[in-house]
């Protein structure tokens, strides 16, 4: 209640307001790593996938910096689709209650990891008699390693990237 007294009159006025306090949303946020895209350094990631939880149902959009995410400016404008070319990346979530103003902030990192960068080599090999068929040192098509990574050979390209039906040195 408010009372508002003119002078000494001991004229005045009473009225009431209430007082309403909204829940900032709640939300919870996870690191990601991503696979660099080639030889590029640099990967490209759907930052929607840091975020675990939002059991407020807050409105989320995404931020460069923790200043522009609570002045709400310069929202990253495809989040589903992020180039992050320096590794780790801080990226900063606003999740808004609505039409109320009321929000949270969070942030979250982006690291991308290096892809071994590997040199090889076409193998020729003579046939071993009459059978149309050779043996062959896999390991010899391999020039160069640079980045360590462990080597598997597959038969067939779709076979590489879900490491299904390693051939045996």
């Amino acid at each position: 209640y408010v009372r508002a007294e003119a002078g000494t009159t001991n004229c005045y006025s009473t009225a009431s307001f209430t007082v309403s306090v909204t829940d900032n949303p709640d939300i919870t946020v996870q690191n990601l790593t991503a696979c660099e895209t080639g030889t590029t350094g640099a990967a490209s990631v759907a930052l929607t996938g840091g975020i675990l939880t939002n059991p407020d149902g807050g409105v989320i959009t995404f931020y460069n910096s923790l200043a522009d995410a609570q002045n709400e400016a310069n929202a990253v404008s495809s989040p589903t689709s992020v180039t992050v070319a320096s590794s780790p990346r801080t990226f900063y979530v606003r999740a808004e209650a609505g039409t109320t103003n009321c929000y949270s902030t969070a942030s979250f990192t982006v690291s991308v990891t290096d892809n071994p960068d590997i040199t090889v080599q076409n193998i020729t090999a003579c046939e071993t008699g009459t059978t149309g068929a050779a043996s062959v040192a896999l390991a010899d098509g391999i020039l160069t390693n640079h980045d360590g990574g462990v080597i598997t050979f597959n038969n067939s390209l779709d076979d590489a990237p879900n490491e299904a039906n390693a051939v045996s040195r």
